[in-house]
């Protein structure tokens, strides 16, 4: 288990123990990932061209240009707010009212190349205000 990124892991527990025990790097990554597909641009204050525009992707029609659209716009976000993940493919698949994103990536470290996946799933329901 190693110990190179530093961080609090999500989901938080409720505890103070939970808080502050270590995580390890894929754990850290992982919550660094999906802070950045989950915020809204411009929702951060002091940095508001952080995060993704999945959440106003939610709404548009379900056809395979909004499906690259996810795509593109989950890549490019992490490609900008978070240099220690390289991103290896993702793939979006509509099922009904969700879109279910697969992130498959790889930790930009030093003697790490096994690959690592985080599933999202993403409705209407979870953006509305």
């Amino acid at each position: 288990m190693s110990r190179y990124w530093c961080g609090m892991a999500l989901p938080w527990k409720g505890t103070l123990a939970s808080l502050v025990e270590s995580k390890d790097d894929k754990e850290v990554i992982t919550s660094s990932i999906i802070w950045i597909i989950m915020t809204r641009i411009g929702e951060r204050v002091m940095r508001p061209e952080f995060g993704s525009d999945v959440s106003q992707l939610v709404f548009e029609l379900n056809n395979d240009m909004t499906l690259s659209r996810f795509e593109q716009s989950i890549k490019s976000a992490l490609d900008k707010f978070d240099d220690r993940v390289e991103v290896v493919g993702i793939k979006c698949v509509q099922k009904d009212e969700v879109m279910e994103c697969t992130v498959t990536w790889k930790m930009r470290k030093f003697g790490t190349f096994d690959t690592n996946q985080t599933v999202f799933q993403f409705s209407p329901e979870r953006f509305m205000l």
